[in-house]
């Protein structure tokens, strides 16, 4: 971190207004669908979650000479919470990735710490502008995030950063931006590459681990789960509705269906019902369905249960299940590579998210279920 004894902490936020609009209606992201997006919703994610952010930071917000984009790109959300801005740059009405890279390069020389509001394509513009000649942190927006440089939540980037005010000494580290081709996942392709890395300040507990990708080594794991979940649906004559990823897309090619493997499918008596569910398409089927079971499983590594790729899963939908409609899948090996940490659940309503926490069974073999914890990613209970 640069010096900042002899003056006071310059924080710079850029919010990417336009990140994560694509995850409930199944786009998959935002990167080159915003008109889909928004035709889907008007209602934007990032602001939300930068204004958490904001909030948690309490006392310590006027503490930060903040530096920050027009608009909806920060200068709106410092406002409404009374905080003065000591440099704006001024944006287009309708922002684009280019204001980004504009706003990070002007911020580059200015600030101690760079905060950015988006996902994996915000990211990869402070990477373009930035590099790793700054401290920067991501505070999660978008939908995928597979990229290590996040805090696990607004809250806890507040905690970063009131770590920071207080003179604590954080560990500031390389972390990977990855990002998966947006086209070749929409063609059922998913594509995830390193793309560069950016300086990030920060404890291991306040942080987003990077996302772990591939299918289980061990196949016969991933076939007692299949096998499991097929005795399953047979016995409880429902729908189940097959969520992201690897463990489950293993299920569905064994069962002989097509399957989105970033997205939710629903299927009955082995039979595809419906493919790429939107949120409002889950409602619906919950509608003629209110008994379907759901089929999930933690993002490898991360360990997020909700929040991370899955957003069709809105708060009106988490309403409508209860507790026992959740199938939570994984194999022993992602729950061990955890290291004892829980799962997590970012739903985006901190109220729904501290109702959602607790133990829950997770299918890990066939017939084989271990009690592991669900909490909130909010913000770590160590003092800063």
């Amino acid at each position: 971190m640069k010096n900042i004894q002899q003056r006071p902490f310059r924080a710079g936020l850029i919010i990417n207004p336009y990140a994560g609009i694509g995850g409930e209606a199944a786009l998959k992201g935002s990167d080159s669908m915003r008109d889909a997006a928004l035709a889907y919703s008007s209602r934007l994610r990032t602001p939300g979650r930068a204004a958490r952010f904001v909030a948690a930071l309490g006392d310590a917000l006027p503490q930060v000479q903040w530096y920050c984009g027009g608009g909806l790109m920060g200068e709106q959300v410092l406002q409404a919470a009374g905080c003065p801005v000591h440099y704006v740059q001024p944006v287009a009405e309708l922002t684009s990735a280019e204001d980004t890279r504009r706003l990070a390069l002007s911020l580059k020389s200015q600030v101690d710490l760079l905060l950015f509001v988006g996902g994996d394509g915000t990211a990869r513009d402070i990477v373009d502008m930035v590099g790793e000649a700054l401290p920067c942190l991501g505070i999660p927006g978008g939908v995928k995030m597979q990229s290590a440089v996040f805090a696990l939540s607004p809250e806890a980037a507040a905690d970063i950063v009131i770590a920071c005010l207080h003179g604590k000494t954080l560990s500031s580290v390389l972390q990977d931006v990855r990002d998966i081709d947006e086209q070749a996942l929409r063609s059922g392709k998913v594509r995830s590459r390193y793309y560069g890395s950016l300086l990030v300040p920060g404890e291991a507990q306040r942080l987003q681990r990077l996302k772990q990708g591939g299918v289980e080594n061990n196949a016969l794991v991933l076939d007692e789960i299949a096998d499991h979940l097929s005795e399953l649906m047979h016995e409880c004559d429902t729908v189940m509705l097959a969520g992201p990823g690897s463990t489950i897309d293993h299920w569905m090619r064994e069962m002989g269906l097509a399957n989105t493997l970033i997205g939710f499918d629903a299927v009955k008596d082995g039979e595809l019902l419906q493919s790429d569910l939107t949120g409002r398409d889950i409602l619906a089927l919950l509608d003629q369905y209110p008994d379907l079971q759901l089929v999930i499983s933690p993002t490898g590594g991360q360990g997020f249960l909700l929040g991370r790729g899955n957003q069709q899963l809105s708060a009106d939908v988490i309403r409508r299940l209860d507790k026992s409609q959740w199938l939570v899948v994984a194999a022993r090996s992602k729950l061990d590579a955890l290291e004892g940490r829980p799962l997590l659940v970012d739903s985006n309503d901190p109220e729904l998210d501290h109702q959602l926490s607790g133990l829950y069974p997770v299918v890990t073999a066939y017939r084989q279920q271990m009690l592991y914890p669900v909490n909130i990613a909010y913000r770590n209970n160590t003092d800063v």
